[in-house]
């Protein structure tokens, strides 16, 4: 019953999530679609830009909140408006922040409003949506996600039909779908759960601040490879290299959205497991096992299909993009090899010890990209993401063996802290 149980939550989970980054890849194929390579890639440097930014404002509590939503609403009742308090505090200093970069690199500030206007509506239907997947509602978040996501993608389809060449209007509909997602998950977060009022304090936003630091910065570190990486070839490479990188970028993220699927149901169930009776070197081994297994499987069918998603998606002029087939799909396989340790460590309470090598990692990742990019162009940059994708599971695997072969004789539990 409780594997059923399970399955459900995956592919409950599944949908929402595949529904999101195919809608967000959606709009980013018919822009591709409609401005060339080249353009495509001078707007994934602006775009990266402000998503980079944009991390600062998520906090990493879609993360945390897998993992402690119920410690907030035991000790407060609901959730505490210190939180929320704090995400507006975080928005305030990112869009400084980004003002201050759009000024420095000459970004166009029409265009860097809409696009940064969308992430933050996103960001906060994400907040909402994740306190929704923790208390079990993962069919209602995933419901939201298709809503918004399927409107803005029909949309997307009616530009490009009308042929309109203004850039605006196609970035636009990340507004569009965020607006819709942050709105029903708002509305469905009220009727299953309340914002406790609370007298504005300096101490308890700092307070949240040093108690979601690590999570926030672990989250930076982890989702900021898709961006750093832009940012770092664009040293070195054509807008029209950025745009077929960008390309296979996209496809990447869609087939990893198993990722986030799995590790939005199974982290807060191996959390349940450690507060109740601790974790083991068997639920590593099994979780382990189980992802590996899905990363050959995934990593297979993407190699072979690649080429062909390619031609039929993005059609002339993006031919280059099929040289990072067999260097994306082992990224796939690495990186659903490290899921397992990750979500492991996670839950077994040491998210510090999984920060410490996710920075060790992204340090690789960007030396690796230094190295690789002038040499191999943006093909260099697929290369670094695998290489460094096998190093990031490596290192996981022994960290997370080590862990739990310490504590074999008294299995991890909640008080053990990092």
């Amino acid at each position: 019953m409780t594997r059923h149980l399970h399955l459900g939550k995956f592919f409950s989970s599944g949908a929402g999530l595949f529904a999101s980054l195919l809608g967000n890849a959606f709009i980013f194929l018919i822009i591709a679609r409609a401005f060339g390579a080249a353009d495509f890639g001078r707007f994934a440097v602006i775009y990266a830009t402000a998503s980079v930014l944009g991390l600062v404002v998520d906090f990493g509590y879609p993360q945390r909140f897998l993992k402690d939503f119920y410690v907030y609403t035991e000790k407060f009742g609901g959730l505490p408006s210190r939180v929320l308090k704090t995400k507006f505090a975080l928005l305030i200093l990112a869009s400084l922040i980004n003002l201050v970069v759009c000024l420095v690199m000459g970004i166009e500030l029409a265009l860097m409003g809409v696009i940064w206007t969308g992430i933050v509506l996103v960001s906060f239907g994400a907040f909402f949506g994740s306190c929704l997947r923790a208390m079990g509602e993962h069919k209602v978040d995933s419901t939201n996600l298709l809503a918004a996501n399927g409107t803005a993608a029909a949309l997307a389809v009616l530009l490009y039909l009308s042929e309109n060449d203004q850039p605006l209007a196609y970035f636009a509909l990340f507004i569009v779908l965020g607006a819709i997602y942050f709105t029903l998950s708002w509305r469905a977060f009220r009727a299953r759960s309340r914002i406790v009022s609370e007298a504005s304090s300096a101490s308890h936003v700092i307070g949240e601040v040093r108690g979601g630091i690590s999570y926030a910065a672990d989250i930076w570190v982890t989702r900021s490879f898709g961006f750093v990486d832009v940012l770092v070839l664009s040293l070195f490479v054509s807008n029209a290299g950025l745009g077929l990188y960008q390309a296979g970028q996209k496809l990447l993220l869609v087939a990893l959205a198993v990722n986030q699927i799995t590790n939005n149901v199974f982290l807060p169930i191996l959390s349940a497991k450690e507060r109740k009776a601790g974790l083991d070197l068997k639920s590593l081994l099994t979780i382990a096992a189980s992802t590996t297994a899905l990363g050959m499987v995934i990593s297979l069918v993407f190699y072979f299909a690649f080429p062909l998603a390619v031609d039929i998606l993005y059609g002339d002029g993006f031919e280059g993009t099929k040289a990072m087939a067999f260097w994306l799909s082992l990224a796939i396989l690495f990186r659903l090899w490290l899921l397992g340790p990750s979500i492991w460590i996670v839950a077994a309470g040491r998210q510090t010890v999984r920060f410490m090598l996710n920075c060790g990692n992204i340090a690789v990742f960007l030396a690796l990209c230094f190295y690789l990019a002038p040499r191999y162009g943006f093909v260099g940059g697929a290369m670094a993401i695998a290489v460094s994708a096998f190093v990031w599971a490596s290192s996981f695997t022994i960290s997370s063996l080590v862990i739990a072969r310490s504590a074999k004789a008294s299995p991890i539990g909640s008080g053990q802290g990092q």
